[in-house]
């Protein structure tokens, strides 16, 4: 459970850091899937102040407090359907098993959601990712681009988009969400197969070993 409180907090993390997605209605490049990054170097003045201009426009703060507070409504359904599909796909466990280890696990679930709506309610926890984004605008963009971004959200159909934002973030999760839990059961059955064939190649190995060594 732990481990999963960890990856859940990751996704967590991966998700927001990909906030500027309504930059993307200026056919920009779609983000790429975060990896670990090392520390952000310090943007040059005009290029910072630019930064802080669009994210204004954009109203980020309240885009991505926002996008927190649905992310925390949504913990619960998110989780439990992770929590269920993982179990349901382990075919060393039977039927009467997985009914087990899932009243198990739902009954650690409510400890481990209000951990993570903790986590996420830290006003901090914003401050400190807007510092962190604002050099990826600045190094993906020049301070011209990022002017022109901020007469968009200031533009009708850039206030639209960034009120639909969080309607458009949360109903893309559940669609990710069901299609990820569609293809999960299968991708655990074949890994655990696999994982299964290689121990028992093993001792198959191990057997022969021992009928040599007699």
């Amino acid at each position: 459970m732990k481990k999963f409180v960890a990856a859940s907090i990751s996704s967590v993390a991966a998700l927001f850091l990909l906030a500027g997605a309504p930059a993307r209605a200026q056919n920009t490049p779609a983000a790429m899937p975060v990896a670990a990054a090392a520390p952000a170097k310090p943007i040059e003045p005009a290029a910072a102040a630019a930064v802080k201009e669009l994210f204004v426009a954009m109203n980020y703060r309240a885009l991505m407090s926002a996008g927190m507070q649905q992310m925390t409504h949504n913990l619960p359904t998110m989780m439990r359907n992770s929590m269920e599909a993982g179990i349901n796909a382990n075919p060393q466990l039977g039927p009467q098993d997985k009914q087990v280890a899932i009243v198990k696990a739902e009954a650690r679930l409510p400890a481990v959601v209000k951990a993570l709506q903790e986590f996420l309610s830290d006003p901090k926890l914003v401050d400190e990712m807007m510092e962190e984004i604002a050099p990826l605008y600045a190094a993906n963009f020049n301070v011209a681009e990022i002017e022109q971004l901020s007469v968009f959200y200031r533009s009708a159909l850039g206030a639209k988009m960034l009120a639909l934002s969080p309607k458009l973030m949360a109903e893309g999760m559940q669609i990710g969400q069901r299609v990820v839990a569609r293809r999960m059961a299968p991708l655990m059955k074949q890994l655990q197969a696999a994982d299964q064939a290689d121990k028992a190649e093993a001792a198959g190995k191990a057997e022969a070993a021992d009928k040599v060594e007699k």
